[in-house]
C-alpha cells in the first residue's frame, strides 16, 4: 500500500490529544419546573462535576478521526509504481499488433516516465529513430502525438538506434514477438503485454462465400467473436460470429453471401478490436470473379461471344484471349464457344486447370459436333451422341421444347424460368454415364449438364451461345446462369487480371488504427516482383489489388518473456496500478460518526431520536441496494476526463496526417486567439474517433470533409446525431472543396446522416453578433454558401443553439498556429485582413457553441423596443 499525500499520516500524532479532549464532556442538563420567581432563593445546587466519555463512544470517534486522516492522505493498495534512477529510455511498439491495447500501454508509458530519475529519450520500433534527452513534459508530448502504424516493429533498427542510448532501456512491447529474442542488450525493463492479440489472415473467395482465417495469440481461453463486412460507403453488409475453443489459435469465419451483396464487400473487421491487423481488405479481383472467354468473337450478334459478354459483364471481370494466354492469367472460370478440337498443349493446360479446381464451360455448336471424338474425354461432361437433335421444321416430327426444370440441389437451383425458352436444337450426351443434369426440357433432355474432374468441373449447355439453336441468350434466365456459373469459381485475391507490369499508385491506405486514408505524397506504389508496400488498395477498376496487413503463415507468435534478452527486468501492464481507497476510508468513517450521533442522541424528542435512527439505517443499506450501480455510467476514458475538466473543442480524426495535424493546429490557434481576446479559456484541442470516443463532452467539433476520404460508418454517423442532439455544434468544413449540399463527399454524408434541415446564412443570426458584428462567417476559401441549421428547427431545439454548420472555408488552415503563434498557412486572397476576418468568425462560433444563443434577442431588438412603446434613435 501507498499513500498519494504521505504527509498528512503525521496528523496521526494528534490521536493521543484528541483522546484526552474527548475523555470528559459536560454533564448532562437537568429539566426543573420552577412555580416562581419567589422560591429560586430557597433553591441549593449541587456541584456539577463532568462524566466521563463512555470507552465505546471514545473509541468510535478515535476510529473515525483516524479514518479521516486516512482517507485524505489517499491511500492506494497495490504495489507502488515502478521507479527508475537515472536516465531512461522509452522504447515504445507502434506497430499494428500494439494498436489493440493502445490506451492501456500509453498509460503505462506516462507512469514510467513520471517515475523516471533523469532525462528521457524516445523511440518507436517502427520508425527507429532516437529522439534527444528529453524533460519528462516534453517527453509525454511526443507519447501524446504516438499513433499506430500498419506495420510491425522493426527490432534490428531499434537495436542499432539505442547504441547510443544511456541508463535503463524502458520496453513497452506490442503482442507479437518473433521466434528469436529482441537484438538488444544493456540494462532492460520491458513492460510485457496481457491479454489476447488477434488478426485476420488473407481472405478466400470461393463459390458464394468468403472465408476469413481469424488468428490470435497470448491468452487462449474460449470465447466468440464477431465480424463485420462492411461496403465502400460505411454500411454493415453482414456479420459472422467465430467459437473459439480453450486453446485455439486459429479459426475461419465464412460469409456466404448473394454475389450482388459480395460486390459490395470493401473490408472485414473483427468488432471491439481496432487495428490494421483486424481488418482485411477486399479487392476489386474478389468482388467480381475472374472469366477467360474463348470466342471466335464478340463484336456483333452473330459472335457467341458477344451474348457471353454481356451476361457475364456486369459481375465479372472478363478477358479475351486463346486457351494458352487466359490459363496463366489466373481466371477461375473459362468458357469455351463451340470450341472442337484443341492443340496438345491448349488441352494438357486446360485438364490441368480442371484437375486443379477451374471450371470449363463449353457451349455447343458445330464446331463441337464436328470434332474428332476422344475416348473418355475429360473436357466434356459425358460422351456426345453424334449429331445434334433439330427440334421442328419441315424435315421433324419433333416440336421445339420448352426449357422447363432446374434440377433441385444443383448450383443453378433457386433462379428464375418464368420466361418461355423454347429450344430449337440440341446435343445429346450418352445416358447412364455419370454426368449430373441441372438443368432440362419439357421433354427431359438435358439442357446443362456437368461433371467433376479432379477440384474442378466440367459443364456442358447443350445449345450455342448464338440465338439460332435457342432463345437462350437472349433470355434473362441466360444472363442469371451465366453469373451464378461465374460465382462457383474460385479466386485468388492476390491475382488482378492483368498482364502488366507497370506499378499501381496507391488509392487509400490503411492506418494502424484500421483506418482508410488518402496517400501522402510520395507514397511508395505496388509494383509486381518486389516486396509489397504498405496495407491499402492500389489500382482502379479491374486492376485494383488489396495488400493485406497480415501477410504471415497463418499463425501468430505472442510476445512472452522468453522474447527478451536474458537478465532483463520483467514487469506487466499491471505493475503500479493501484485500487483507492480514500473513497471507503472516508465512508466508513461518515458511518461510525452517525454511530456516534445516534448513541450520544441523549434525552432528544422522539423525532429527534427518530431521523438519527434513520439516517443510520439509510447509512447502512446503502451497501445493500441492489442493482445501485446499474445507473452509473461506465468510467470515462482518459481522454474524455480531459475535455468533462477543462473546456475543450474537438476535431474529428480523418486518417490523413497533413489533414489532422492542420486541424489540431487550426483549432489551437482559434483557442490561443479567443483567450488573449476574450474569457473564453479552452484547453488544447483533441483529436476524436467518433467510432469509438466519448462526443458528449466537447462543445465543438470540427469536421475536415475532403475529396477521397474514407465515408464514415453507420456507428460513427450515430454518435455524430446523438451530439448533435445534446446540443453540440458540430463544423463540416470542406476546405477549398466548395459547399454544394448534392456533390461529392457532402452528398453521401448527408444522405446517410440525420441532420436538420438547413439554410443559408440570415444576414441576422446570432453567429454573426455573438461577440463580434460581422457580415460574414470568413474563412480562408473565400467562395462558397455557408449552411446553418434552419430557423424553422431552431425553434424547436431548447437551446435555440445551432448544430450543424456546412461551409467550404478552409478554417483550420486560416486559424493554423504553431507554439510560437506564426501562422502555418498563407492567409488567403485578402491577406491577414482575411485571416483577421476568419478568426473572429471563429470566435463567434466558438462562443456560441460554449455560451449559447443569449444574444440572440439583438436580432430581434426592434421589434423589443416596439413592445415596449419606444422608438429607435
Amino acid at each position: 500500500m501507498s499513500f498519494e499525500s504521505p504527509a498528512l499520516l503525521a496528523a496521526l500524532l494528534i490521536l493521543p490529544v484528541l483522546a484526552w479532549i474527548l475523555r470528559a464532556v459536560p454533564p448532562r442538563p437537568v429539566r426543573q419546573i420552577f412555580g416562581g420567581m419567589f422560591f429560586l432563593e430557597r433553591l441549593s445546587s449541587a456541584k456539577q462535576k463532568p462524566v466521563r466519555t463512555p470507552p465505546l463512544i471514545l473509541l468510535l470517534r478515535l476510529l473515525a478521526a483516524a479514518l479521516l486522516i486516512l482517507g485524505f492522505a489517499g491511500p492506494r493498495l497495490g504495489a507502488p509504481p515502478v521507479t527508475f534512477d537515472g536516465p531512461i529510455t522509452i522504447v515504445f511498439d507502434d506497430g499494428w499488433d500494439a494498436a489493440q491495447r493502445w490506451e492501456e500501454r500509453r498509460e503505462t508509458a506516462e507512469a514510467a516516465i513520471r517515475q523516471a530519475g533523469g532525462p528521457v529519450r524516445f523511440i518507436t520500433t517502427t520508425g527507429g529513430e532516437l529522439s534527444a534527452p528529453l524533460s519528462k513534459e516534453a517527453a509525454l508530448d511526443l507519447l501524446a502525438a504516438t499513433e499506430p502504424q500498419a506495420e510491425l516493429a522493426d527490432w534490428q533498427g531499434v537495436a542499432s538506434a539505442l547504441e547510443a542510448a544511456e541508463g535503463r532501456k524502458i520496453i513497452l512491447p506490442g503482442g507479437l514477438s518473433g521466434t528469436e529474442p529482441l537484438p538488444l542488450s544493456g540494462d532492460i525493463a520491458a513492460y510485457l503485454p496481457v491479454g489476447t492479440t488477434y488478426a485476420l489472415a488473407e481472405p478466400r473467395v470461393s463459390s458464394d462465400s468468403l472465408t476469413i482465417p481469424v488468428l490470435r495469440a497470448g491468452e487462449l481461453r474460449a470465447e466468440e467473436r464477431r465480424l463485420t463486412a462492411i461496403s465502400a460507403d460505411g454500411r454493415a453488409v453482414a456479420s459472422q460470429t467465430v467459437s473459439f475453443a480453450a486453446g485455439d489459435e486459429a479459426v475461419e469465419a465464412e460469409f456466404r453471401l448473394p454475389l450482388a451483396l459480395r460486390n459490395q464487400v470493401r473490408r472485414i473487421q473483427l468488432d471491439g478490436v481496432r487495428s490494421a491487423g483486424t481488418t482485411a481488405l477486399i479487392g476489386a479481383s474478389s468482388r467480381r470473379s475472374l472469366v477467360g472467354i474463348v470466342s471466335s468473337g464478340s463484336d456483333t450478334l452473330r459472335e457467341g461471344g458477344y451474348y457471353i459478354e454481356r451476361a457475364l459483364s456486369a459481375t465479372s471481370e472478363l478477358m479475351e484471349g486463346t486457351v494458352a494466354e487466359l490459363i496463366p492469367l489466373g481466371p477461375g472460370l473459362l468458357v469455351l464457344d463451340d470450341v472442337g478440337s484443341f492443340r496438345g498443349e491448349d488441352r494438357a493446360l486446360l485438364e490441368t486447370f480442371v484437375e486443379e479446381g477451374g471450371i470449363v464451360v463449353r457451349f455447343a455448336g458445330p464446331s463441337l459436333l464436328s470434332a474428332e471424338p476422344v475416348a473418355n474425354d475429360p473436357l466434356l461432361p459425358a460422351p456426345l451422341i453424334g449429331g445434334e437433335r433439330a427440334l421442328g421444321g419441315a424435315l421433324t416430327w419433333a416440336e421445339p421444347q420448352l426449357v422447363d426444370t432446374i434440377e433441385e440441389g444443383s448450383p443453378l437451383t433457386g433462379l428464375s424460368l418464368d420466361e418461355g425458352i423454347t429450344v430449337r436444337r440440341q446435343v445429346l450426351v450418352r445416358p447412364g454415364t455419370g454426368a449430373e443434369v441441372w438443368v432440362s426440357l419439357s421433354d427431359a433432355t438435358p439442357l446443362v449438364t456437368a461433371a467433376e474432374r479432379g477440384d474442378g468441373l466440367v459443364v456442358l449447355i447443350h445449345v450455342s451461345a448464338l440465338p439460332t439453336w435457342s432463345d437462350l441468350p437472349v433470355s434473362g434466365f441466360f444472363a442469371t446462369m451465366m453469373q451464378r456459373l461465374a460465382a462457383l469459381s474460385q479466386t485468388d485475391l492476390r491475382t488482378d487480371g492483368t498482364e502488366s507490369d507497370a506499378p499501381l499508385p496507391p488509392v487509400s491506405l490503411l492506418s494502424g488504427s484500421g483506418l482508410l486514408t488518402a496517400p501522402e505524397a510520395g507514397a511508395a506504389s505496388l509494383t509486381p516482383g518486389e516486396a509489397p508496400p504498405p496495407p491499402g488498395f492500389y489500382g482502379e477498376g479491374a486492376s485494383e489489388v488489396a495488400v493485406q496487413t497480415y501477410r504471415g503463415d497463418g499463425s501468430l507468435t505472442a510476445f512472452t518473456a522468453e522474447s527478451l534478452p536474458r537478465g532483463s527486468r520483467v514487469l506487466t501492464m499491471e505493475a503500479g496500478r493501484q485500487t483507492d481507497l480514500g473513497a471507503w476510508l472516508l465512508a466508513a468513517a461518515l458511518l461510525l460518526l452517525a454511530i456516534d450521533a445516534v448513541l450520544t442522541a441523549g434525552p432528544l424528542p422522539g423525532f429527534g431520536r427518530q431521523a438519527a435512527a434513520a439516517s443510520l439505517a439509510l447509512l447502512l443499506a446503502l451497501p445493500l441496494l441492489p442493482e445501485a450501480s446499474a445507473q452509473i455510467r461506465p468510467p470515462l476514458p482518459n481522454k474524455a476526463k480531459d475535455a468533462a475538466l477543462e473546456l475543450r473543442f474537438g476535431y474529428i480524426l480523418t486518417g490523413d496526417r497533413s489533414t489532422d495535424r492542420l486541424s489540431e493546429a487550426g483549432l489551437f490557434g482559434l483557442t490561443r486567439q479567443a483567450a488573449e481576446r476574450s474569457s473564453l479559456e479552452a484547453a488544447p484541442p483533441q483529436g476524436v474517433d467518433p467510432d469509438r470516443d466519448e462526443l458528449a463532452v466537447y462543445s465543438l467539433l470540427y469536421w475536415p470533409v475532403l475529396s477521397g476520404q474514407a465515408a464514415p460508418t453507420d456507428a460513427a454517423l450515430q454518435r455524430l446525431e446523438a451530439f448533435m442532439e445534446g446540443g453540440g455544434l458540430l463544423i463540416i468544413d470542406t476546405g477549398a472543396g466548395g459547399s454544394d449540399l448534392r456533390s461529392g463527399e457532402l452528398r453521401d454524408i448527408l444522405g446517410r446522416l440525420d441532420a436538420p434541415p438547413l439554410e443559408p446564412l440570415p444576414d441576422d443570426h446570432v453567429l454573426l453578433f455573438s461577440f463580434y458584428r460581422l457580415d460574414d462567417l470568413w474563412g480562408r476559401n473565400p467562395s462558397g454558401q455557408v449552411w446553418v441549421e434552419s430557423r424553422g428547427a431552431l425553434d424547436q431545439r431548447r437551446d435555440g443553439v445551432p448544430s450543424l454548420i456546412i461551409a467550404g472555408r478552409d478554417w483550420a488552415s486560416a486559424w493554423a498556429l504553431d507554439q510560437s503563434g506564426t501562422p502555418l498557412r498563407p492567409a488567403g486572397p485578402g491577406g491577414e485582413g482575411r485571416r483577421e476576418m476568419a478568426f473572429r468568425s471563429g470566435i463567434n462560433m466558438a462562443m456560441v457553441a460554449v455560451t449559447g444563443n443569449y444574444k440572440a434577442d439583438q436580432a430581434d431588438v426592434e421589434a423589443l423596443l416596439d413592445d415596449l412603446g419606444e422608438e429607435l434613435p
